[in-house]
Protein backbone atom coordinates (compact mmCIF):
# COMPACT_ATOMS: atom_id res chain seq x y z
CA UNK A 1 0.00 0.00 0.00
CA UNK A 2 2.90 2.33 0.73
CA UNK A 3 4.18 1.90 -2.84
CA UNK A 4 0.74 2.68 -4.28
CA UNK A 5 0.39 5.76 -2.11
CA UNK A 6 3.80 7.04 -3.19
CA UNK A 7 3.14 6.43 -6.87
CA UNK A 8 -0.57 7.33 -6.97
CA UNK A 9 -1.59 9.84 -4.25
CA UNK A 10 -5.00 10.37 -5.92
CA UNK A 11 -5.85 6.65 -6.00
CA UNK A 12 -8.94 5.75 -4.02
CA UNK A 13 -8.85 3.11 -1.31
CA UNK A 14 -11.18 1.02 -3.47
CA UNK A 15 -8.72 1.15 -6.39
CA UNK A 16 -5.83 0.34 -4.06
CA UNK A 17 -7.78 -2.65 -2.75
CA UNK A 18 -8.29 -3.93 -6.32
CA UNK A 19 -4.57 -3.54 -7.10
CA UNK A 20 -3.63 -5.33 -3.89
CA UNK A 21 -6.21 -8.09 -4.30
CA UNK A 22 -8.01 -7.37 -1.05
CA UNK A 23 -11.44 -6.03 -0.08
CA UNK A 24 -12.12 -2.32 0.18
CA UNK A 25 -12.91 -2.80 3.86
CA UNK A 26 -9.49 -4.36 4.45
CA UNK A 27 -7.80 -1.53 2.52
CA UNK A 28 -9.56 0.93 4.79
CA UNK A 29 -8.34 -0.94 7.89
CA UNK A 30 -4.76 -0.82 6.55
CA UNK A 31 -5.08 2.85 5.62
CA UNK A 32 -6.39 3.77 9.06
CA UNK A 33 -3.50 1.89 10.65
CA UNK A 34 -0.97 3.73 8.47
CA UNK A 35 -2.60 7.05 9.31
CA UNK A 36 -2.64 6.12 13.00
CA UNK A 37 1.07 5.26 12.88
CA UNK A 38 1.71 8.63 11.21
CA UNK A 39 3.11 7.01 8.06
CA UNK A 40 0.41 8.50 5.82
CA UNK A 41 -1.31 11.86 5.86
CA UNK A 42 -4.58 12.63 4.11
CA UNK A 43 -5.67 15.80 2.35
CA UNK A 44 -9.16 16.48 1.04
CA UNK A 45 -12.61 16.40 2.58
CA UNK A 46 -14.57 13.97 0.42
CA UNK A 47 -13.59 10.56 -0.94
CA UNK A 48 -13.27 12.06 -4.44
CA UNK A 49 -10.96 14.81 -3.19
CA UNK A 50 -8.80 12.71 -0.90
CA UNK A 51 -5.11 12.43 -1.58
CA UNK A 52 -2.74 10.28 0.42
CA UNK A 53 0.89 11.19 1.06
CA UNK A 54 3.72 9.37 2.72
CA UNK A 55 5.18 11.12 5.71
CA UNK A 56 8.93 10.89 6.36
CA UNK A 57 8.13 7.96 8.68
CA UNK A 58 6.10 6.31 5.89
CA UNK A 59 8.89 6.85 3.36
CA UNK A 60 11.39 5.25 5.72
CA UNK A 61 9.11 2.25 6.33
CA UNK A 62 8.55 1.85 2.57
CA UNK A 63 12.33 1.79 1.98
CA UNK A 64 12.84 -0.80 4.73
CA UNK A 65 10.08 -3.04 3.35
CA UNK A 66 11.38 -2.74 -0.22
CA UNK A 67 14.89 -3.63 0.91
CA UNK A 68 13.57 -6.67 2.76
CA UNK A 69 11.58 -7.69 -0.31
CA UNK A 70 14.57 -7.28 -2.62
CA UNK A 71 16.73 -9.34 -0.24
CA UNK A 72 14.09 -12.07 -0.17
CA UNK A 73 13.79 -12.15 -3.95
CA UNK A 74 17.57 -12.24 -4.30
CA UNK A 75 17.81 -15.14 -1.85
CA UNK A 76 15.08 -16.99 -3.72
CA UNK A 77 16.88 -16.41 -7.04
CA UNK A 78 20.13 -17.79 -5.60
CA UNK A 79 18.39 -20.85 -4.19
CA UNK A 80 16.61 -21.48 -7.47
CA UNK A 81 19.82 -21.07 -9.47
CA UNK A 82 21.66 -23.55 -7.22
CA UNK A 83 18.83 -26.08 -7.54
CA UNK A 84 18.77 -25.70 -11.33
CA UNK A 85 22.56 -26.07 -11.44
CA UNK A 86 22.35 -29.36 -9.52
CA UNK A 87 19.65 -30.70 -11.81
CA UNK A 88 21.52 -29.65 -14.96
CA UNK A 89 24.81 -31.03 -13.65
CA UNK A 90 23.04 -34.38 -13.14
CA UNK A 91 22.18 -34.37 -16.85
CA UNK A 92 25.81 -33.72 -17.70
CA UNK A 93 26.88 -36.57 -15.44
CA UNK A 94 24.52 -38.86 -17.38
CA UNK A 95 26.48 -38.06 -20.54
CA UNK A 96 24.25 -35.37 -22.00
CA UNK A 97 26.15 -32.42 -23.44
CA UNK A 98 23.96 -30.48 -25.90
CA UNK A 99 20.57 -29.29 -24.66
CA UNK A 100 17.66 -27.23 -25.91
CA UNK A 101 15.61 -25.34 -23.35
CA UNK A 102 11.87 -25.29 -23.99
CA UNK A 103 10.18 -22.23 -22.50
CA UNK A 104 11.67 -18.75 -22.91
CA UNK A 105 10.57 -17.17 -19.65
CA UNK A 106 12.16 -16.18 -16.34
CA UNK A 107 12.92 -19.75 -15.32
CA UNK A 108 14.78 -20.23 -18.58
CA UNK A 109 16.89 -17.16 -17.82
CA UNK A 110 17.82 -18.64 -14.45
CA UNK A 111 18.52 -22.03 -16.07
CA UNK A 112 20.82 -20.35 -18.62
CA UNK A 113 22.78 -18.78 -15.77
CA UNK A 114 22.91 -22.08 -13.89
CA UNK A 115 24.02 -24.03 -16.99
CA UNK A 116 27.19 -21.94 -17.27
CA UNK A 117 28.68 -23.96 -14.40
CA UNK A 118 27.70 -27.44 -15.58
CA UNK A 119 29.53 -28.17 -18.82
CA UNK A 120 26.26 -28.32 -20.75
CA UNK A 121 26.04 -26.49 -24.06
CA UNK A 122 22.72 -24.77 -24.66
CA UNK A 123 22.29 -25.18 -28.41
CA UNK A 124 18.88 -23.53 -28.56
CA UNK A 125 15.86 -22.12 -26.81
CA UNK A 126 12.38 -22.77 -28.16
CA UNK A 127 8.93 -21.60 -27.18
CA UNK A 128 5.37 -22.04 -28.42
CA UNK A 129 4.71 -18.30 -28.02
CA UNK A 130 5.18 -16.75 -31.47
CA UNK A 131 5.77 -13.31 -29.93
CA UNK A 132 9.06 -14.62 -28.48
CA UNK A 133 10.39 -16.06 -31.74
CA UNK A 134 13.34 -14.16 -33.15
CA UNK A 135 14.09 -12.45 -29.83
CA UNK A 136 17.20 -13.24 -27.88
CA UNK A 137 17.39 -14.65 -24.42
CA UNK A 138 20.95 -13.81 -23.54
CA UNK A 139 23.00 -14.72 -26.61
CA UNK A 140 20.52 -17.30 -27.92
CA UNK A 141 17.68 -16.61 -30.33
CA UNK A 142 14.32 -18.08 -29.37
CA UNK A 143 13.00 -20.33 -32.10
CA UNK A 144 10.01 -22.47 -33.00
CA UNK A 145 9.76 -25.90 -31.35
CA UNK A 146 9.82 -27.42 -34.84
CA UNK A 147 13.51 -26.44 -35.01
CA UNK A 148 14.55 -28.77 -32.19
CA UNK A 149 15.71 -31.64 -34.39
CA UNK A 150 17.77 -29.28 -36.57
CA UNK A 151 19.69 -28.22 -33.43
CA UNK A 152 20.72 -31.86 -32.77
CA UNK A 153 20.51 -31.78 -28.97
CA UNK A 154 21.10 -34.72 -26.68
CA UNK A 155 18.12 -33.59 -24.62
CA UNK A 156 15.29 -31.10 -24.39
CA UNK A 157 14.88 -29.56 -20.95
CA UNK A 158 11.46 -28.11 -20.24
CA UNK A 159 12.13 -24.86 -18.41
CA UNK A 160 8.55 -23.59 -18.66
CA UNK A 161 6.62 -23.72 -15.41
CA UNK A 162 3.32 -23.10 -17.19
CA UNK A 163 1.90 -26.24 -18.80
CA UNK A 164 4.99 -28.49 -18.55
CA UNK A 165 2.84 -31.62 -18.97
CA UNK A 166 1.38 -30.28 -22.21
CA UNK A 167 4.85 -29.47 -23.48
CA UNK A 168 6.03 -32.94 -22.52
CA UNK A 169 3.18 -34.47 -24.53
CA UNK A 170 4.08 -32.17 -27.43
CA UNK A 171 7.63 -33.57 -27.32
CA UNK A 172 6.64 -37.26 -27.18
CA UNK A 173 7.34 -37.78 -30.91
CA UNK A 174 10.95 -36.70 -30.28
CA UNK A 175 11.16 -39.01 -27.27
CA UNK A 176 9.97 -41.88 -29.44
CA UNK A 177 12.92 -41.10 -31.75
CA UNK A 178 15.30 -41.51 -28.80
CA UNK A 179 15.70 -37.92 -27.62
CA UNK A 180 15.85 -37.38 -23.86
CA UNK A 181 13.08 -35.10 -22.54
CA UNK A 182 13.43 -33.74 -18.99
CA UNK A 183 11.39 -31.34 -16.91
CA UNK A 184 13.57 -28.92 -14.99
Amino acid sequence: MLVLIKDHPWMSQHSMAKKMGITSAMANVYMQALIGKKMVKVEGETNRQKRYFLTPKGKKRRRILLNEYITGVSDLYSTCKKEFEQRLRALYQKGLRRVVFFGAAETCEIACQAAQHTGLEIVGIVDNDASKHGKNLGEIEVRLPECIEDLRPDAVVITALGHPDEIYRQLLPLKEKGMVIKKL
